[in-house]
């Protein structure tokens, strides 16, 4: 589980840098994508 979080948070700052991932500022778009890869469980980690 903690190893999904670390992943789609490396994810996230990969595309909207530290800061924003920081603040968890994620567009619905990246958000469905996440949900496409992780799925709706892994989802709720943010």
């Amino acid at each position: 589980m903690k190893q999904v979080q670390t992943e789609i948070m490396a994810d996230i700052r990969q595309i909207y840098g530290r800061n924003q991932a920081e603040k968890r500022q994620i567009s619905g778009r990246y958000f469905i994508n996440i949900l496409k890869k992780y799925g709706r469980n892994m989802a709720g980690l943010l």
